[in-house]
């Protein structure tokens, strides 16, 4: 079940947390992002604002953490290397928890105006059993669960924790799998901030090229991709080898050597970009029909009892 830990930090840490990481403390550049509304139709401001962060490798690869959110065009969404406040907390709370987590989203709620909607969180791409933390400083905000109306699982239909100061709420895949939660809008102390850190360990990583592998994908590991695109490579030559060297020999029977050598090599660049255009092409139809897949998922996990495997059955 869901889980509240007070007091994960020493008080005048927590403080100092608080301040270094508001907007004017100049360690976290936070940023406005959107979310759809009317069935995907209207783009609008999310009530709060949002930063991303990620244990990030050498080769410049992150992990990802796929959601609605990333769906928006309009949201821009960058995880960059911890910052030494941010990491400083993370390793806190792993060795409070005994939990590990490799990215986190980092969100400003201004006043109590600002908020979360109910939703239930994906996860295609957690690590089976891990825990997702959220890590509060500053205001005390509520944090309402609700059992999905689908749900047979035994227990309270509603659930409510005070995210108080220097607290950390752990929230299990099986309780996500039952259960909404959210940060309504608060009328109390509507001139006070918080601060919520929310913790996730993930599977997936993402290339600077914007492809993905990890546990259960088409490509595993970062080699699958290389030698996959290697073999693509090879099929573009052999292909425009091949077109190139049928047109010469039906077209060009009576036509001196140098010039089928010259028309040779600019046939088969044409045919290698003509080919490549295609695959673009095919791409992005993928592409577009994965995020339409990913679309439905997050729609359907907020009314469905799904866990990880319904989530990733589904979207294959």
């Amino acid at each position: 079940m869901a889980e509240l830990i007070e007091n994960i930090l020493p008080i005048d840490v927590a403080n100092a947390a608080l301040n270094a990481l508001r907007p004017d403390g100049n360690e976290i550049e936070y940023g406005q992002y959107y979310g759809f509304k009317e069935g995907g139709k209207v783009v609008v401001p999310l009530p709060r604002l949002m930063a991303f962060q990620a244990s990030i490798d050498a080769a410049g690869d992150s992990p990802w953490y796929r959601c609605k959110l990333a769906l928006v065009p309009q949201n821009k969404i960058n995880y960059m290397p911890w910052t030494p406040t941010i990491e400083k907390i993370k390793d806190a709370v792993e060795q409070r928890t005994g939990e590990t987590w490799n990215l986190a989203h980092i969100i400003y709620y201004r006043d109590g105006d600002d908020s979360m909607g109910m939703h239930s969180d994906s996860m295609l791409d957690l690590m089976p059993d891990s825990r997702i933390a959220v890590v509060s400083f500053g205001c005390t905000r509520q944090m309402e669960l609700m059992k999905k109306s689908r749900s047979t699982e035994d227990g309270p239909r509603k659930m409510k924790f005070d995210l108080m100061h220097n607290s950390v709420f752990l929230l299990d895949q099986k309780t996500n799998t039952h259960y909404l939660h959210g940060i309504t809008k608060q009328a109390e102390n509507r001139t006070e901030d918080r601060i919520s850190i929310v913790f996730r360990y993930v599977s997936t990583f993402m290339t600077d090229h914007g492809l993905f592998y990890g546990h259960e994908l088409p490509f595993v590991s970062k080699q699958d991709i290389v030698q996959h695109e290697s073999r693509r490579t090879m099929y573009h030559y052999i292909f425009s080898v091949l077109v190139t060297s049928f047109i010469l020999f039906v077209f060009t029977a009576f036509i001196p050597n140098w010039i089928k050598l010259f028309v040779g090599i600019i046939l088969c660049y044409l045919v290698i970009q003509f080919s490549r255009q295609i695959e673009r092409v095919i791409d992005k139809y993928r592409t577009r029909n994965a995020n339409e897949q990913l679309r439905k998922v997050c729609h359907m996990k907020n009314i469905e009892v799904w866990n990880q495997r319904d989530m990733r059955d589904f979207l294959k």
